[in-house]
């Protein structure tokens, strides 16, 4: 059991869909795939159901498309055979499987300068001090 975890690889999967396809047909899709990479020994992390989205350019002459994304982890062989499955799907318009990188949190404190010591001055040496300045004017 330990090999096989050792051996997954973190991937997302990001897809277009056909828009004439059903809120129904859409969740069932999702359905179907989150099962199939079950099925490859992969675990879903996270699932993003689609929406509805406009295109800056076209593909396969449609303008408005259903993106959705999954992210999971699995054996690398999964993601090829990942791969075919959404190559052969007619109902998918694009997709792209990427192998996740791992983020590293950013510092949260705050840079803060050091304050520099002035030393404090009695009144009276500050009186002092500028009675000289202006006597040599």
């Amino acid at each position: 059991m330990e090999e096989t975890i050792a051996k997954k690889q973190k991937y997302e999967l990001a897809f277009h869909l056909n828009s004439e396809i059903s809120e129904k047909d859409l969740e069932q899709k999702m359905k179907d795939l989150e099962e199939y990479i079950a099925s490859l020994e992969g675990t879903i992390v996270k699932s993003r159901m689609p929406k509805r989205i406009k295109l800056a350019y076209p593909i396969n002459g449609q303008l408005m498309v259903n993106f959705g994304s999954i992210d999971f982890d699995s054996p690398k062989s999964a993601s090829v055979e990942l791969d075919k499955k959404m190559k052969t799907d007619e109902s998918v318009l694009r997709f792209i499987i990427i192998e996740r990188q791992e983020v590293r949190p950013m510092r949260t404190e705050r840079y803060v300068p050091k304050k520099k010591f002035v030393e404090e001055s009695k009144p009276e040496e500050i009186e002092k001090k500028l009675e000289e300045i202006l006597d040599k004017i």
